[in-house]
């Protein structure tokens, strides 16, 4: 994450559908040089998903 809360690169391990749909969303984020909250990033049970609609 850059100094202004934007994430700049993502990696994934493992072989889980969630992970696929997840790292998906990650770049869709990097493109849109979104600002994110680090500390919704941190919590499981925020939805990726979610962060990118907001």
């Amino acid at each position: 994450m850059s100094s202004d809360n934007r994430i700049v690169s993502a990696s994934a391990v493992g072989q889980n559908a969630n992970i696929v749909n997840d790292m998906r969303l990650a770049e869709m984020l990097i493109h849109k040089q979104a600002k994110l909250d680090p500390h919704a990033l941190m919590d499981a049970s925020v939805k990726i998903k979610s962060i990118l609609k907001g």
